[in-house]
């Protein structure tokens, strides 16, 4: 198989399983082809004995480019692996949704007048969350060992259709419940986004929301929203997230997908 997106795509990791489909990844980093202005990861995953597919990449266009390191961990201490990657101007993790869709979870900014260069995520102190090293680039430099389980809450968002299949001028309707697992009262913001057939986002995201709620400990939100679908959405299978956050759009604290098929009315 040769590769050929990317330039200095020398940095690969491998994954176990970050989509929960049953199949390991590997992970390619390097500089986006014919430009020197950001970094691209992709997630390859086997097909078959020796036959790879690209199920997704991320991009990330900041005006760098070189050294797109990057690891694997369990960050949120939920069992599944997520990918943390790093930039010139900051490191970035990201989680599976569902099967082949990464979306960013949380941010960390390079600190002023510090050069941070390699990337880890191990549970260093056992505890089930992968503490994220983010190492200096000589011996003068600092390195930082992160462990944010706040950052990804403790939140429970669900959204269900009972009506997967849509005409063109039809409405979709679904069923979302927000649960506050913390023991304190929490504010938080929640949104939804919806990917087009083929995976790109739909232009006009967020396309509910942000909407701002507080929650008492242990509470549950109940709503049913609903979106008029126009005459001229293109047909094929649409990807509809839910996202919490404690202030929109990072740290994700929570999220969930369904899917629904536009059709001809």
């Amino acid at each position: 198989m040769l590769y050929t997106d990317v330039w200095n795509s020398y940095y690969a990791v491998e994954a176990h399983d970050m989509d929960s489909n049953g199949r390991w990844e590997f992970v390619v980093g390097g500089d986006i082809a014919g430009s020197w202005t950001g970094y691209k990861w992709t997630i390859f995953e086997a097909v078959a004995n020796n036959t790879y597919t690209v199920v997704d990449s991320i991009k990330i266009i900041n005006g760098y480019h070189g050294k797109a390191r990057c690891d694997v961990g369990d960050v949120d201490g939920d069992d599944i692996e997520e990918l943390v990657t790093r930039n010139a101007l900051d490191m970035r993790v990201f989680k599976a949704i569902d099967v082949a869709t990464y979306v960013e979870v949380a941010r960390y900014p390079q600190p002023p007048d510090t050069l941070l260069f390699m990337v880890h995520a191990h549970d260093l102190n056992h505890n089930g969350y992968a503490e994220i090293v983010w190492a200096g680039l000589t011996n003068a430099e600092p390195t930082l060992i992160l462990e944010d389980r706040r950052a990804y809450g403790y939140f429970d968002l669900g959204i269900a259709t009972n009506g997967t299949i849509i005409p063109q001028g039809g409405t979709l309707s679904y069923d979302g419940m927000l649960v506050n697992l913390e023991a304190t009262p929490e504010t938080v913001d929640v949104w939804t986004e919806v990917l087009l057939p083929g995976g790109e986002p739909f232009p006009g995201n967020p396309v509910l929301g942000p909407v701002r709620v507080t929650l008492a400990p242990n509470d549950t939100l109940i709503a049913h929203p609903s979106h008029r679908i126009p005459f001229a959405a293109p047909l094929g299978e649409y990807t509809y997230m839910g996202f919490v956050s404690s202030s929109y759009p990072l740290p994700i604290l929570a999220s969930d997908t369904l899917f629904f098929t536009v059709v001809e009315p």
